[in-house]
């Protein structure tokens, strides 16, 4: 009798919390204390070309835009 993968890849026991996602307390400080010691935040950088620059320009706006319809309700109903 041949079994398939899901059979074969059932748990056989209930996982912990950590187990099921493989961070530790001691995993998070250990990759906290390697991030600092990297400092990634200091090699990041913005968008270069004039493109990305008005492309992120426009991010903000774009949220305010998506918002903009909700606004123009709740005035509506606080006007009544």
């Amino acid at each position: 009798m041949t079994t398939t993968f899901r059979e074969k890849s059932r748990p056989t026991k209930v996982l912990s919390k950590y187990a099921r996602t493989g961070w530790t307390p001691e995993r998070k400080f250990i990759q906290a204390v390697a991030i600092q010691r990297w400092r990634p935040w200091e090699h990041s950088t913005g968008p270069r070309t004039p493109r990305g620059k008005a492309q992120a320009a426009l991010n903000a706006y774009g949220a305010y835009l998506s918002r903009l319809p909700m606004d123009k309700l709740l005035a509506a109903i606080k006007r009544r």
